[in-house]
């Protein structure tokens, strides 16, 4: 991990240089990654939610798209995974195996 922290650290100086916004992002990125790893959920979401506000700012779908999963996997931490995906059903029951269901019971409701 300290060799993967020291690049993580020389990409965010080189960042801050050129002053790109997807570079600046992907260096908050990475932080908010090992952040999650750490247990950090509320300042993770919080990223998430500008991560999203950025990529829809800038059509940067990379952005967009990692915001929406750094705030589900937050909610999912904080809220838990029933509350997030529901019974999953509606999902052809692939969250029903990750909820410790069998991966049948929602195709079965997708066959109704």
């Amino acid at each position: 991990m300290d060799s993967v922290r020291a690049e993580m650290a020389a990409f965010r100086r080189l960042a801050h240089a050129i002053q790109q916004p997807e570079c600046l992002w992907m260096s908050d990125m990475y932080e908010n990654m090992l952040a999650l790893a750490r247990g950090e959920f509320a300042r993770v979401a919080q990223f998430g939610l500008r991560s999203i506000e950025l990529g829809q700012r800038i059509r940067h779908h990379n952005a967009y798209q990692t915001g929406g999963v750094y705030v589900g996997l937050t909610r999912c931490e904080t809220s838990g995974a029933k509350r997030c995906f529901g019974t999953g059903e509606q999902y052809g029951g692939i969250p029903a195996r990750i909820l410790g269901g069998s991966p049948h019971d929602g195709m079965r409701a997708s066959r109704r």
